[in-house]
């Protein structure tokens, strides 16, 4: 019984060890800039919605530019005219409070040229994950930090 126990709680305590972790103070542009990877499990969230992209990668500039090759087109829905592609497209990129002082995201806003549709935009919730910084993009509901219906970067 006891080692059930501590099983358990040692499940429960590595389980967290992983989790997502809001950012306490605004990151500044130096620490954001740099080269960012897609994780392993985004790829399989991409196919479910029709995207087949492969080798995602994106820079953010500390000049506040962004650019982003074999990028799925999430910013806007697939229609029977438009095809879900992916795309190398540039930008601009900022640092947003979302909703309270200590929750931050990056907007991605894409040349008018670069990306097809009516949107040019594109939130990523900011996180920190085992002292690296994580870019979200959920394709459902962003309060589900769990969930793999979404685009995840890591820092590199």
């Amino acid at each position: 019984m006891k080692k059930s126990f501590y099983l358990i709680v040692l499940l429960i305590f590595c389980s967290c060890e992983n989790s997502l972790k809001d950012l306490k103070k605004e990151p500044k542009a130096k620490e954001i800039a740099g080269n960012w990877k897609l994780d392993v499990p985004s790829y399989p969230a991409m196919l479910r919605y029709s995207f087949k992209c492969t080798d995602v990668q994106l820079t953010l500039h500390e000049d506040g530019s962004f650019e982003a090759k074999n990028f799925p087109n999430v910013m806007n829905e697939a229609t029977t005219e438009q095809y879900a592609d992916c795309q190398n497209i540039e930008g601009k990129w900022s640092i947003e409070k979302r909703m309270t002082k200590e929750k931050w995201a990056i907007l991605l806003i894409a040349d008018e040229s670069q990306a097809y549709g009516k949107n040019k935009s594109i939130l990523f919730d900011l996180f920190l994950q085992n002292e690296r910084l994580i870019l979200r993009h959920s394709f459902r509901d962003y309060k589900d930090t769990d969930s793999d219906e979404r685009l995840q970067f890591f820092k590199i």
